[in-house]
C-alpha cells in the first residue's frame, strides 16, 4: 500500500471514518492500534481511552486463545515471508 495515491489514501480514510462497522487493527502484540467512531459506538470506549491497549479489553475469554493464534500465524507468515524475500529481521 505504499504506493497508493494520495487520493486513494484520503477515500480509505473516509471510508474507515465513516463506516457503520467496527475497524480495528492492533499489531502483533494484540495491542490496539487504530479505532474509528463505529467501534466506539459498538464497544463504549473512545479512542484515546482504548489506543495502546490490548486487545483483550474486547475480545471475549473464552476466544483469546482463538485470537492469540491467529496472531501467531501472521506473524510466521511474515517470517516466512521476509525469509523468502531475503530480507532481516531489522529489514
Amino acid at each position: 500500500m505504499a504506493s497508493q495515491r494520495p487520493d486513494e489514501a484520503a477515500l480509505l480514510a473516509a471510508i474507515v471514518e465513516f463506516s457503520d462497522d467496527a475497524i480495528i487493527s492492533s499489531d502483533l502484540n494484540g495491542i490496539i492500534t487504530s479505532w474509528n467512531p463505529a467501534a466506539e459506538r459498538l464497544y463504549g470506549y473512545s479512542a484515546s481511552e482504548i489506543l495502546g491497549q490490548p486487545n483483550q479489553l474486547i475480545i471475549p475469554p473464552d476466544r483469546q486463545a482463538e485470537e492469540k493464534s491467529v496472531r501467531d500465524r501472521i506473524s510466521l507468515w511474515s517470517i516466512t515471508r521476509a525469509f523468502a524475500f531475503g530480507k532481516t529481521a531489522a529489514a
